[in-house]
């Protein structure tokens, strides 16, 4: 069925209509000019949607006053109806040429239903061509119409890599899940532990010379100052003062009993009195105990950058202390993990391990407040459990087992040390309570009260007494510790050269060979350190894999979204390289075989690759087709594409018997813009596209048109050629005719209208002919006579 269009015009202001278009194919519409041709062109583009007027304001001004309200009938149309009718309402057009065609067309008639104007759209479509181009555009054409599909497909693309947007996700999870990464995990893993295993060695081995290099380098500073022999003089002294002291200590107790004895068989008051002495000399011997124990721990005091004397710690102090316990407190936990992960079965860890990667998963996800469970009426959150948990779900960590009675000293000293300091602040807060009793009992004891006084002075004997106690073993500690004492000079000097013959170490090379080793052994413990953790790492990896194997596993069988996953496994599974060793992998029961997993993951990983590379292919060609560039990865393919393009369409037996003798087209260069044939007989001819006629070059560029428009179908099209000039001689109408009429384009469109402008005066030529060319030539003077145009069947 062929498209037939009917005008019922009612403009005005001399605006003129072509009144109907017969159901012809292809049809043949000639007349004289201003009789409304490209006026009906417009209007029917208008009821396809299409605005003509976008860049002709005064134009579309002028339409919209004259064209009145014109019906137009369109018959023959395929699809949901088979006529439409509108009736165009001009007065409700915009006074500007909109973008956009809407319902303020016209009314619309569907088979005699009315609906919306822009119902009609998507139904209709008018292709107007215009044949004034030259054949060199033929090629610019084929570059738009390759660029055009490329977007298409591009867009298709994306599409489907849009609708597969959590394909990377799933190729990653596979990676991760696979043997392949299992197994080079595992061999990293080995790896690893084998290099920590020789690190622990070399520090083993270093580590010792770092300690005996540094003493030999403090005894060698003692040396060369000739500070050892005073050192030791001071320290043999400080031991006579601290004997000396203790005598005086013993002699101040043993009076201070005898005075508060004394005291405790007077009156009430100095039996009170008697009460407070004791308990200050109760304080006072914690006082001392505590000094004594600080004094044992003065190393680890030193070692976190406080004083070991100190009494007292102020706000630097104390940070400094609480932050040397929370890191003793972490490498224990760490090792205590360490040591009960050896304890445990396999079993056992992997379900810990598991029991981790699930729970520090959720967290991650913000499902912290997740309920998970009821007990006792009570919801348990998936952070309630971790707390519950404790350490068992925490990361081991890598903390060697050897570590971990240091780590255990480390926090029970600093822990002491730190209990010890808030220990003897709270005994100075109970002493000056005591004190301030003592004092208040004055006023109630009449007279001169000689027992309470001398209690008193034996009291105040015996707090000096401990103090220089005190003071004495502070001093003595350190200086033990600092390694000063127990030898005198040549002692010194003969420690310094056993320490550097065992390392064998000159004096002139200590200081260099000591940075060296400290930087040594620096690097080594950093570098275990790092191995040790990146052991926790793969350790962890292990137990997230398993749990991600049942839960990748598990949506494949329960997600629709992810079923493909499941019908995939079960296809490879088929393969012979793959086997299916046990139950079916489409059945939901059961893991997957090893090999099934892989071959899961290199299917997935290929086509997420080759869907990308795709993707990124298309857009590259089709940035080339945009740019009509030659050049870069795309530029020759796309060339080729086109020069083949290009030579399947001008080979077509009707452009080839007009343009090329009737011969073979053999190549279209792109490059000097050129095309090459070969005759009918045998000879090869090369012409530039320049060269060929102005009727040449118009048959060749509309070719090439109604290719682009045939590449995106229509329900119903109609197609105008139109202003094909020189083409359009009469001897050059018969390639065209059978252009339109060949099976190649039978499709295209339901209605092919070629416009012309009057080719002859019909009328005077009348005496000129005979026969049936005198019966046209005189039906065509009666129609242009009576409507200014005829319509007939285009053949030649």
């Amino acid at each position: 069925m062929t498209i037939e269009v009917n005008v019922e015009s009612h403009s005005r202001g001399g605006l003129r209509l072509i009144n109907h278009i017969p159901a012809d194919r292809p049809c043949r519409l000639e007349g004289k000019n201003g009789i409304g041709k490209s006026a009906l062109v417009r209007l029917l583009m208008l009821m396809s949607g299409i605005q003509p007027y976008k860049h002709e304001p005064g134009a579309w001004r002028s339409l919209t006053k004259l064209v009145g309200p014109t019906i137009v009938t369109i018959s023959g149309m395929q699809g949901t109806f088979s006529t439409a009718r509108l009736k165009l309402t001009p007065e409700l057009w915009p006074v500007e040429p909109p973008d956009v065609v809407e319902d303020w067309l016209g009314v619309l008639e569907l088979d005699g239903v009315t609906k919306a104007a822009s119902k009609l759209f998507a139904h209709f479509d008018v292709v107007h061509l215009v044949g004034t181009e030259r054949l060199s555009d033929t090629l610019s054409q084929q570059y738009a119409r390759l660029g055009t599909s490329l977007r298409e497909t591009q867009a298709s693309l994306r599409t489907l890599e849009n609708q597969r947007a959590e394909l990377g996700v799933i190729a990653e999870e596979l990676a991760e899940a696979s043997p392949r990464t299992a197994e080079e995990e595992r061999t990293a893993l080995l790896r690893s532990q084998s290099e920590s295993h020789q690190l622990s060695q070399q520090i083993g081995a270093l580590a010792p010379k770092v300690d005996d290099l540094l003493k030999a380098t403090a005894l060698r500073a003692l040396i060369d100052t000739g500070d050892a022999a005073a050192q030791e003089q001071r320290l043999k002294d400080l031991r006579k003062e601290l004997e000396a002291a203790r005598a005086v200590h013993r002699t101040s107790e043993t009076q201070h009993e005898a005075a508060v004895a004394s005291l405790n068989k007077g009156t009430k008051a100095q039996r009170d009195a008697a009460k407070i002495e004791r308990k200050l000399r109760t304080l006072d011997k914690e006082l001392d105990r505590l000094a004594a124990r600080q004094a044992a721990m003065g190393s680890r005091l030193e070692a976190v950058g406080v004083a070991s004397d100190v009494e007292q710690l102020d706000e630097q102090g104390a940070d400094r202390l609480n932050a040397a316990l929370e890191a003793a407190l972490a490498l224990q936990r760490e090792a205590q993990l360490q040591a009960a992960r050896i304890n445990r079965t396999q079993a056992e860890n992997d379900l810990i391990d598991e029991l981790r990667v699930v729970l520090k998963s959720a967290v991650e996800k913000g499902l912290g407040g997740l309920c998970v469970a009821a007990l006792n009426g009570e919801d348990v959150t998936v952070a309630d459990l971790i707390g519950a948990l404790g350490q068992a779900v925490s990361d081991p960590g890598a903390v060697d087992l050897d570590e971990l009675t240091e780590a255990n000293a480390a926090v029970s000293e600093l822990t002491e040390l730190k209990q010890t300091f808030q220990r003897r602040e709270a005994l100075r807060g109970e002493e000056d309570t005591a004190r301030t009793s003592l004092e208040r009992l004055g006023p109630t004891i009449a007279g001169h009260d000689d027992l309470r006084e001398r209690a008193k002075g034996a009291r105040a004997d015996l707090e000096t007494a401990s103090a220089r106690v005190r003071s004495l073993n502070m001093q003595i500690g350190a200086m033990t510790r600092s390694g000063l004492g127990g030898a005198d000079v040549d002692d010194a000097a003969a420690r310094v050269s056993e320490l550097l013959a065992k390392h064998g170490v000159s004096t002139e090379a200590l200081a260099q060979s000591l940075a060296g080793a400290q930087a040594d052994l620096s690097e080594l413990r950093r570098r275990d350190h790092e191995l040790k953790r990146d052991q926790a790492e793969l350790s962890n990896k292990a137990a997230r894999r398993r749990v991600l194997r049942e839960t990748f596993r598990s949506r494949a069988h329960s997600d629709p979204h992810r079923a493909w996953l499941t019908e995939l496994a079960a296809v490879l599974a088929l393969r012979p390289d793959v086997g299916m060793t046990h139950e079916d992998p489409g059945s939901g029961t059961g893991d997957w075989t090893d090999s099934v997993w892989q071959a899961l993951s290199d299917h997935v990983t290929s086509v997420r690759s080759a869907l990308t590379h795709l993707v990124r292919d298309v857009g590259g060609l089709e940035a080339v087709a945009r740019s009509k560039g030659t050049s870069g990865p795309y530029g020759p393919g796309l060339r080729a594409v086109i020069e083949q393009d290009a030579q399947e369409q001008l080979s077509a037996r009707p452009i080839a018997k007009a343009l090329f003798d009737d011969g073979t087209v053999e190549r279209v260069n792109l490059d000097d813009e050129t095309v090459t044939w070969t005759t009918s007989k045998g000879e090869t001819r090369t012409r530039p596209l320049a060269a060929f006629s102005s009727g040449e070059q118009a048959l060749g560029f509309m070719r090439a048109q109604l290719q682009q428009v045939a590449a995106a179908p229509a329900e119903n099209r109609l197609i105008f050629l139109d202003e094909f000039g020189a083409f359009i001689a009469a001897d050059r109408r018969r390639p065209l005719a059978e252009l339109l009429t060949s099976d190649e384009l039978l499709g295209l469109a339901k209605q092919v209208i070629v416009v012309l402008p009057l080719q002859a005066d019909y009328e005077a030529e009348l005496d000129q002919t005979t026969g049936e060319l005198h019966d046209i030539y005189e039906r065509r003077a009666r129609d242009v006579d009576a409507a200014g145009y005829f319509t007939e069947v285009f053949e030649r």
